[in-house]
């Protein structure tokens, strides 16, 4: 891993996500329990879940379009700045009737990380080379949880001792600094590539690499639907694709249950604190980085099926174990386990998508995908803050659990299945 770090570009995309995603969790450990403990309301909670969503799901797939015209570094580093600014105003709630500035907040937030995120996913097969991809993206996994080992258990103190107006401005910061970084990346051109699997109809890769803003732009609102058709197109002719698609989906559904239900379940089950749940998220990132220093180490790209399928199935039964203990010790241990299949999933889902489609289509594939599970999570988000109350929160999280392991046998099927997905 030290070796891919030592990449001058690669090396200041990744401390840029360190430091944004360490304020990130500072004020996601934070938030979270701040509106339940203001609102005593699982409804509450859900409902800032929800609105963080909705972004996802409608502009999931437009984004990645433009992702795909856009010079992605400008599009990061803009990004950045625009979440620094839109978090602001979370400096201003101080009770239960600010919420609908949290609310505000979180869609805006979410709303631009919708640019960011397939930027950032598809600009790294144009920093490192093919056989670096999974290296690479164990990397960042790694990554991004040195920033949630130390954002949880910060964010947890900084809220009971300072304040949540802290954790906000240690979020803003920490996106003015990844800008700043972003920005002296030089990134190199890449020689384009024909799309495996792309029926008739889809725009060739060079032609779409080729056409310029303006060209583009001359065709309006029915050029923009030709390149979203596109990658849909391309994610439906590609069986990994297709299942990666399904696994996805289907374990999203889980995620958003989880989402919903893991704050009221430490605090009403386990009788825990928000320094508890910070220690929380801190074991499963010790796990995470875990997995992904063995990945980086010995993951291969052709292992990417593989670990994907298993990386869900393991995450889907840890948890299980987790929402069914009943102490926070034994919780805090299982978190630690459930790091390790979650980022096996991770690297090997983002090492699939960037070495299945060519770079011209990946912001689309990384945007549809992204959208995708929104619509998935959101579904278990809208089931959880609806049925907790009456079916009681540990049954909810099975069922959560069970569908994330659905997820894994599903898409693992289809990876294993020797025709196109869409015969069989």
């Amino acid at each position: 891993m030290i070796s891919i770090l030592r990449q001058r570009n690669f090396g200041l995309l990744w401390a840029g996500q360190v430091i944004s995603v360490a304020g990130d969790w500072v004020l996601f450990a934070s938030l979270a329990f701040y509106v339940y403990a203001l609102t005593g309301s699982v409804l509450a909670s859900g409902a800032m879940m929800i609105v963080s969503t909705v972004p996802r799901v409608v502009l999931g797939s437009v984004a990645g379009v433009f992702v795909d015209r856009w010079d992605r570094r400008g599009t990061m580093i803009a990004a950045d700045l625009g979440r620094a600014l839109v978090l602001l105003p979370l400096l201003a709630v101080h009770a239960a009737g600010d919420m609908w500035i949290v609310y505000l907040a979180a869609f805006s937030e979410a709303a631009i990380s919708q640019f960011f995120g397939p930027a950032k996913n598809a600009l790294v097969p144009r920093i490192v080379t093919a056989e670096e991809l999974v290296r690479a993206n164990s990397a960042n996994s790694v990554g991004e949880q040195v920033g949630r080992l130390v954002g949880p258990a910060a964010g947890g103190f900084m809220l009971a001792r300072l304040g949540v107006q802290s954790v906000v401005i240690f979020d803003v910061l920490s996106f003015v600094m990844s800008a700043a970084l972003i920005s002296f990346m030089v990134v190199p051109t890449v020689a384009t590539r024909a799309a495996p699997g792309v029926v008739e109809g889809a725009p060739s890769a060079g032609g779409l690499q080729g056409a310029t803003t303006a060209a583009r732009a001359s065709g309006g609102v029915l050029q923009f639907w030709r390149e979203l058709l596109a990658g849909l197109r391309l994610m439906r002719a590609n069986q990994v694709l297709t299942a990666l698609f399904l696994l996805w989906t289907i374990s999203s559904i889980g995620e958003g249950l989880l989402d919903v239900l893991i704050v009221p379940w430490v605090s009403s089950v386990l009788a825990g604190t928000s320094v508890t749940f910070g220690w929380m998220m801190t074991m499963q990132a010790i796990g995470s980085i875990a997995g992904g220093a063995i990945l980086a180490s010995a993951g291969k790209t052709r292992q990417a099926r593989l670990l994907v399928v298993l990386g869900a199935l393991g995450w889907g039964v840890i948890d299980l174990a987790i929402f069914n203990a009943d102490s926070v010790a034994v919780a805090l241990v299982l978190f630690v386990l459930v790091g390790i299949p979650i980022a096996a999933m991770v690297v090997s889902f983002n090492a699939l998508i960037q070495s299945e489609a060519p770079d011209e289509y990946r912001g689309r594939m990384f945007g549809a995908f992204g959208a995708a599970a929104a619509i998935a999570t959101l579904a278990g988000m809208v089931v959880s803050s609806a049925l907790a109350g009456r079916v009681g929160i540990v049954t909810m999280l099975n069922v959560a659990c069970v569908a994330i392991v659905a997820g894994a046998a599903v898409g693992g099927l289809a990876l294993a299945c020797r025709k196109p997905c869409s015969a069989c």
